[in-house]
């Protein structure tokens, strides 16, 4: 299966990664494979470790190699907990209201 993202609008407190060029180039994944997808890094530029709020809109294709086809869109709001020493306790993702199917719907 090939997979790649076509497009990445991420935030943390206000800051956005600089920009890279999209689509990104695709992989190839073998299958039982775990994949990891990520935006560009944030600088935060000496932060005070603490809890902190952003945003993601991200948008993955995949399918068979140059049949990408199939589109997986994560889009809502993100919260980071760490401790005052660094520690990253813990991520929550929540979904945009506009992104989550109804109940009883499949």
């Amino acid at each position: 299966m090939s997979i790649f993202v076509e497009s990445a609008e991420t935030e943390i407190e206000g800051d956005r990664p600089p920009r890279g060029k999209f689509p990104k180039p695709p992989i190839i994944v073998q299958p039982g494979t775990t994949v990891w997808i990520h935006d560009d890094p944030i600088e935060m530029d000496n932060a005070v470790c603490d809890n902190m709020d952003g945003a993601m809109d991200i948008k993955v294709k995949y399918g068979l190699p140059g049949k990408e086809r199939f589109e997986i869109r994560h889009k809502g709001a993100v919260e980071i907990f760490m401790e005052p020493y660094g520690l990253l306790k813990q991520v929550y993702f929540h979904p945009a209201s506009s992104e989550v199917p109804p109940r009883g719907s499949s």
